[in-house]
Parts: structure tokens; sequence; C-alpha cells
């Protein structure tokens, strides 16, 4: 692929939408994509401002103090990418695939990064297209380590409540705990993130980063998936519209949750959905599409690491605060949490 910045500027004629995140924020809680600020403007606005120029779409946010990602965006869905999809060559890297179709770009600054979480439906390969991103990646079975969550409510997505730009082991001690696996992708390396592998991703280094991912359903696994994801709106939505107005848990909602859980008919999508997917047999295994590569790839396996390795200086961490405040929004967060769905959907088996 050739792509550069200069190349996605003069393709990409409509604007996109960037999430600007601040450089040095050190907060207990991650930037959450539900409180950021959002920046609608061209590639060669961003471009040009990541190279130091005063642009009028980023005139409120210096370069020095903020980073800017436009993130997941579905290229055959948003029209500005859809005639891109031709370059990239998922066909001819894995010629078996049935559909290849699926894939999000991703373009950012230095230090724009993807809170640490993992995705509930299929696996993911990445493919980095220019510049290089930093990749922290736990198995599933360090997730009782890594305080998982559910507000901020996106669907398909687990979330830590860690910062992983400043962890904080003293408020977060089990993290200690965890096997991180780090690998820092450059142009053309293909990274295989295997099914609910946790990952904290950020661009390193004085680059502009892009890349697009494949994802892949696994129908077999994924029915079930899908009920627990219905199971998790409902119990959000019932309980949002319970809460005082004020309280702004609607705002802990993604953007699409948020316009689900203020449309008419919620409440029966999602009964109707948890029922379909309760009730549906799965595959067999070999009804499930075989991802097979072509003899173009040479993959390594990651090693784990020290996860003190990759931590701050605990010197520079701020300290928890020693109070123990119980909101609504941890009321809320609780029963929402992954644990609890899991037992509401085994009872639902029986």
């Amino acid at each position: 692929m050739n792509w550069s910045p200069d190349y996605l500027a003069e393709v990409i004629q409509e604007n996109l939408s960037f999430r600007i995140g601040q450089r040095n924020a050190n907060g207990l809680s991650p930037q959450w994509e539900c409180d950021a600020h959002y920046v609608s403007t061209s590639v060669t606005d961003f471009v040009s401002w990541c190279r130091g120029n005063n642009t009028l779409a980023f005139g409120e946010y210096p370069q020095n103090e903020w980073w800017a990602y436009a993130a997941y965006l579905h290229m055959g869905t948003t029209p500005a990418l859809s005639s891109l999809q031709k370059d990239v060559p998922w066909n001819s890297i894995f010629p078996y695939l049935p559909n290849p179709n699926g894939s999000t770009f991703w373009l950012g600054t230095n230090q724009s990064h993807t809170g640490c979480h993992y995705d509930t439906y299929g696996v993911n390969f990445v493919l980095q297209v220019f510049g290089k991103k930093r990749w922290i990646l736990f198995p599933p079975t360090d997730t009782p380590f890594l305080y998982p969550t559910r507000l901020p409510l996106e669907e398909s997505t687990v979330f830590s409540r860690v910062n992983f730009k400043c962890p904080n082991f003293v408020k977060y001690p089990l993290i200690l705990s965890a096997h991180p696996r780090v690998v820092t992708l450059q142009s053309g390396d293909i990274l295989f993130v295997p099914r609910h592998w946790w990952h904290f991703v950020e661009t390193v280094e004085e680059d502009i980063s892009c890349a697009v991912n494949l994802w892949i359903d696994q129908p077999q696994l994924d029915n079930t998936v899908r009920c627990k994801e219905a199971l998790t709106q409902l119990a959000c939505f019932s309980l949002a519209q319970c809460a005082p107005g004020n309280s702004g848990i609607i705002n802990r909602l993604h953007a699409a949750e948020r316009a689900f859980a203020r449309s008419e008919n919620w409440f029966n999508c999602l009964v109707e959905c948890i029922d379909a997917h309760i009730s549906s047999v799965p595959l067999t295994r070999s009804s499930a599409p075989q991802i097979t590569s072509g003899p173009v790839l040479d993959w390594s396996i990651l090693s784990a690491t020290d996860i003190v390795d990759i931590l701050p200086d605990s010197n520079k961490l701020p300290l928890p605060s020693g109070s123990f405040e119980v909101n609504l929004e941890k009321i809320i967060a609780a029963f929402l949490h992954p644990d609890v769905i899991d037992l509401v959907y085994s009872k639902l088996g029986e």
C-alpha cells in the first residue's frame, strides 16, 4: 500500500470526525470517548495541523497540548473512505476469507490512543499502513486484574477502568498481576488479536499513524455474546431511565447507544434480540469460516513481559483519595458488570 498523509489528504475529500485528547492528562480514569471533544474537518487540515500550522478547525487545540484521532471508521459505510477499500490487500493476504470488506480506518497523531478494552465479538487483524503504534495486549485470563466496566457503554466493548497513560497501581493494585504482551507495529506489519484479548493502543514517536483493521465474525460463538450484549443494554437503558434527569447517566453512553436508548422501541427490540439468540442453535465447527493465509506471512508469537517494565515510575503517580463514595454510576456499573450479565444469561437457560 502506497498510502501517505499527503495521499490521504488528496483522496479523502469529505470531512472526518477527529476525537481530541489532552497529551498530559494524568487523571485516575482514562480519557473516555463519550467525554471527549470532537472536530469535523478535512484530512488536509489535519495533516497541516500535525505539521505545526494553524488551522481554523483546530484553532482551540494547540498541537503540542492536544492529540487527534479519527478512529473506528467503517470504510464500507463511510462515503469518504469507501473508494480506499480497493487499496487494502486483504484478498491477497487471506485469499480464502469469505468477506474481507469489514475494514475500519484509524488515523491519528502521536500519543493518540484507544483506551484499554476488549471486543466481545470475533477476532481482529490489524494492518499498520504507516507510522508506528504500540500495542499492549493481555490474555482473557487477565480479566480479573484489569477492572472491567460497561460504563461508559459501547455495544461490543468492555473497557478497563485503569488509565494506562498513567496507571495508578495504588488504586488498582491487581494490574500488577497482569501478563502483558507488547509490540510496536511499523509500516507493513500485521497483528492478529485473538478473541477477547485486552489491548491498549497508542501511536508512538513523532509520526502520523494510519492503520486498517479487519474484523472476522465467529457466529458459533457470537450468538451467545449478542444475547449478553442485549441484556447489558436492557439493564443499562432501564436503569438510566429511572435515574434523575440531572444524573448524567445518559451521557455515559456512546453516541449510537445514546440514540438507541432515546428511541421509542428499544425495549421491544432488545427483548426480541434476547429471545432470538437465547434459543438459537450454535453453528457446528465445520460451518465456521476458515481463515487461511497465503505463503506471504511470517508470524511471530509475542512473549509476556513484566508489567512493571511498561508502567511509569510510581513516584510520579497521583495517590487516590482515601474516601470511598458509592454513587449512582457505580451502582449501575455493578449491575452491568460482565460477571452479573453472565449469571443472568445462565439463569435464562434454566
